[in-house]
């Protein structure tokens, strides 16, 4: 032994020298070799690094612009369907009968709650093709919604003005009409022309008080019926919203030379500038070569003017106007982000552009300029940057690497003790140190290694049953015995709608706290964990400890859970996360329990119908609208414990027998008189049904919806022993077979 000990530490000191050495040069010749590479090579890359700052500011206002379009458009087709449906109509209204003035408090009181949510719109509107009747929501200010009626009274055209004020007043005033007719506006003859939803050119919207400044883009929407025109629905929002968003959201260039704006391509072939970070310079008040009422809506006091967009020969910036020198007259049908680079005096710029992605959209296109000396410069900071950065790196990791050469061992210490607990399945998370001696310092980690791998593999097998493997030091067989068990199945409800809401991390960390409570109730209850399916839960009572309580402590899990849940939820709404309930199906029976699988692999589980059908319980609880429901020989297990009512006499899919199913309300002390008569009574009813009475049944049902009208299985009922009436089944046996899982 006194000759290995020296000759062992040689050779670690020795490796670990040559590890150090051989670390440290591949370390600092990478650092040199990425430095010099990322100097000779910077000002090379600067247009590759401008594109790629480009596409990705461009893809980011491409998105804003979307979700904002998205909303007006969205909206329209909403209103539209509406419409059609015969939903924003006066009490009382023939559903198709066409829309006419009086309708129009309902329609705007409609408007006003949808404005109220959405911010972005700035309004909404209908206009009536054969009248020229007009409905008009206006966004005042952020908390001001004006409502805006043109009726015709007795053949005499009347503007009514509503104002909604903050504190709830609303004021109401008939103004004198101005010949105002939205079947003559832009947007309306768009629509009507296009037969279909369509973008118009985005103009200045029309104040109704006063000059507006503010251009706007509508989304309008045709609505016929047998191919005639009956009205057009908008809905419009303020492009100064975007203007603001490229203001204040981003940035182009380190020097602040560079802006994003957006170009509109109008139905005559001419380009204006609908976004800028300036909003003011977008629009200007110019003469009309040809006053007209249709067009002319806003006039100065004492002159001819109109505020329109300016165009984009005329545009207040001279980059912007440079670089719609160099935009194509025509697009590709997918146009990419396109780079180029152009001149304004002694200045170099880098220009870009790309077409608003999507189909049914204005045609857009996203515009970008930077100067060519910012992108230089970030070049020249990012070598520094990558300097300072390897050289720090290169600095730490030479010191941590000599620190963990210097602690290459610790003394080997009580493994006697923990192999002994290993043996009785003590596997407590204590660390048992390092040794300097490199066969010991194997052992110890093999060790610790051991116990992580049986701390995981406890995680997927019963404890209890692991301990047994381990102490009989006995390999695992394939086998089983039958067993009278009960199986308990819980799934998230809507849990498809929940999780598409959620990103990936949160949706893991949301469903962690779900299935930790849950786990935590069962194993608390003795139950044994089987499975997660995704969010669901199988488990077992009766195995592998014999439990002849199994199924009372599956019912009574299965409340702990729902009371549970009722907390997480009330915690979860707080936290703004979405809540998450559960529906629970519960079936007792004989079961094969035991090792399945094949040699190489096996599962510790159940199998049986019993199985089969706690599933199909807990997918019956979406028809019941109920939270846990138990198979007929679970009942008879609990009924001394638990208070339960019957809910009906189906035969699940894949089975032909029939059973009776049950609702677990709650221990049998814990429930209020109130249920128990609703219990009593649809029970009644329930034998009424089963008996075929389908006539006599309705009208216990009724009576029981009158006094419970929130009891859905009640409402169920009535309504299957309604269509029974109506359609009455040739082959009854009082069994209702379910055709899903």
């Amino acid at each position: 032994m006194s000759d290995s000990k020296p000759k062992n530490n040689k050779w670690r000191i020795t490796f670990r020298v040559t590890l150090t050495t051989i670390f440290l040069s591949l370390l600092a010749l990478s650092s040199l070799a990425i430095g010099f590479t990322s100097f000779l090579f910077g000002r090379q890359n600067a247009s590759d690094l401008s594109a790629q700052i480009i596409e990705q500011t461009s893809n980011r206002i491409d998105l804003r612009i979307r979700s904002l379009l998205d909303v007006a458009r969205s909206h329209s087709q909403i209103n539209k369907n509406l419409v059609n449906s015969g939903q924003l109509r006066k009490e009382n209204a023939q559903h198709d009968a066409e829309i006419t003035s009086a309708d129009f408090p309902a329609i705007s009181s409609y408007f006003l709650e949808v404005m109220k949510v959405h911010k972005e719109l700035a309004y909404l509107s209908l206009a009536i093709e054969e009248t020229g009747e007009y409905c008009m929501l206006e966004r005042k200010q952020e908390n001001i919604i004006s409502r805006r009626y043109i009726r015709n009274a007795d053949n005499l055209m009347e503007i009514h003005d509503y104002e909604h004020q903050p504190d709830g007043e609303v004021t109401h005033r008939i103004v004198d009409y101005n010949d105002y007719d939205p079947r003559r506006r832009p947007w309306y003859i768009a629509a009507k022309e296009a037969g279909r939803q369509t973008w118009p050119d985005s103009f200045v919207f029309w104040g109704t008080n006063e000059v507006s400044t503010t251009p706007g883009k509508t989304c309008a929407t045709p609505i016929y019926s047998e191919g005639k025109l009956l009205y057009v629905l908008t809905a419009d929002f303020e492009l100064r919203d975007l203007s603001y968003f490229l203001k204040n959201r981003i940035r182009v260039g380190h020097s602040g030379g560079g802006r994003p704006f957006i170009i509109e391509r109008r139905s005559d072939g001419t380009r204006r500038v609908v976004a800028h970070p300036q909003a003011e310079i977008l629009t200007e008040m110019i003469r009309p070569t040809v006053p007209d009422g249709d067009t002319v809506l806003t006039i100065v006091p004492g002159q001819d003017l109109q505020p329109t967009l300016v165009p984009i020969e005329r545009f207040a910036d001279p980059v912007v106007r440079a670089f719609a020198e160099n935009l194509p007259e025509t697009f590709k049908e997918r146009e990419s982000v396109v780079s180029f680079s152009f001149n304004v005096g002694t200045e170099q710029f880098i220009g870009s552009y790309q077409r608003l992605r999507g189909l049914n959209y204005p045609d857009w296109i996203t515009c970008m300029v930077m100067p060519k000396s910012d992108v230089l410069g970030s070049v020249q900071r990012n070598n520094l940057v990558n300097l300072i950065i390897g050289l720090t790196a290169f600095a730490l990791t030479s010191l941590m690497c000599i620190l963990l050469s210097t602690r290459i061992s610790s003394p080997l210490h009580n493994i006697a003790i923990e192999n002994e607990r290993i043996g009785t399945f003590n596997l407590t998370a204590k660390p048992i140190g390092r040794s300097r001696i490199t066969e010991v310092d194997q052992l110890l980690v093999a060790t610790e290694s051991m116990k992580k791998s049986l701390r995981s593999f406890a995680k997927y097998v019963p404890t209890e049953l692991v301990r047994e493997l381990v102490s009989s030091q006995n390999e695992a067989q394939l086998g089983g015995q039958r067993e009278t068990l009960t199986v308990y199945f819980s799934d998230i409800q809507d849990f498809a709608s929940i999780s598409e809401r959620l990103s990936a991390e949160d949706l893991v960390d949301h469903l962690e706290d779900y299935l930790t409570a849950m786990s935590e109730q069962i194993t608390q209850e003795r139950g044994t964990i089987d499975k997660y399916i995704g969010d669901a839960i199988m488990a077992f009572w009766g195995a592998p400890i014999p439990n002849k309580n199994h199924a009372v402590d599956a019912c009574r899990a299965a409340l702990a859970n729902q009371y549970r849940l009722e907390k997480l939820c009330k915690k979860w709404r707080a936290e703004g996360k979405p809540e998450l309930w559960t529906r629970i199906g519960i079936s007792s029976g004989e079961l094969v329990i035991g090792n399945m699988g094949s040699e190489e692999r096996l599962n510790y589980t159940v199998i049986g119908n019993p199985v089969n059908l706690a599933s199909r319980l807990e997918s019956l609880n979406k028809v019941y609208g109920t939270k846990i429901i138990i198979s007929q020989t679970t009942k008879e297990l609990v009924s001394d414990v638990f208070f339960v009512r019957p809910l009906d006499l189906v035969a699940v899919k894949g089975q032909e027998e029939s059973n009776y199913i049950y609702e677990l309300v709650g221990f049998q002390n814990d429930v209020n008189r109130e249920f128990v008569a609703l219990a009593e009574e649809y029970e009644v009813a329930l034998k009424t049904y089963i008996d075929s009475r389908f006539q006599e049944a309705v009208q216990k049902f009724e009576l029981i919806t009158k006094q419970f009208p929130q009891d859905a299985p009640s409402l169920l009922l009535l309504n299957r022993c309604r269509h029974y009436c109506e359609h009455p089944p040739s082959d009854w046996d009082g069994v209702h077979r379910m055709q899903f899982k």
